[in-house]
């Protein structure tokens, strides 16, 4: 065993892993026995928690949770959640952080993907008249 070796870097991301595959499938049988005891007005709600779950495990064993596309997902994940619990007739203050909140956060996403992508400016440079006026003086 090097000595840069921990006990994280051997097992942690296995344990972790499982983790949220045990999580991941409790929420597919507590969706069972939602839509059993709730019937069809528990649907929307069951399908909210598996596409969040199922987000999770996908950006654990897949895409990776720092990733712009995943952090989109999520928050559409929030703003679902909000939405059906306020359709489900829940009006409480943490329907409308997740509705609010969410909405927020993917305009933010939203916001900082197009500053990153806006045609005539450099990665990273804030999206504002400052880089044309660069970009003219450089080239007198």
């Amino acid at each position: 065993m090097d000595m840069s070796d921990s006990l994280y870097d051997r097992y942690g991301r296995g344990v972790i892993g499982g983790l949220i595959l045990g999580l991941a499938i409790l929420s597919v049988v507590s969706g069972y026995y939602r839509i059993a005891e709730g019937g069809t007005d528990a649907i929307a709600d069951v399908l909210v928690s598996l596409y969040i779950a199922g987000l999770v495990l996908w950006g654990f064993f897949r895409e990776g949770f720092d990733t712009f596309r995943f952090r989109v997902m999520l928050y559409v994940g929030l703003v679902l959640w909000g939405t059906v619990d306020y359709l489900g007739g829940s009006d409480s203050a943490f329907t409308f952080l997740l509705i609010i909140g969410g909405s927020l956060l993917l305009a933010r996403a939203m916001y900082k993907r197009y500053k990153a992508t806006a045609p005539g400016l450099d990665p990273g440079v804030e999206a504002d008249n400052t880089q044309s006026l660069i970009q003219l003086s450089m080239n007198k």
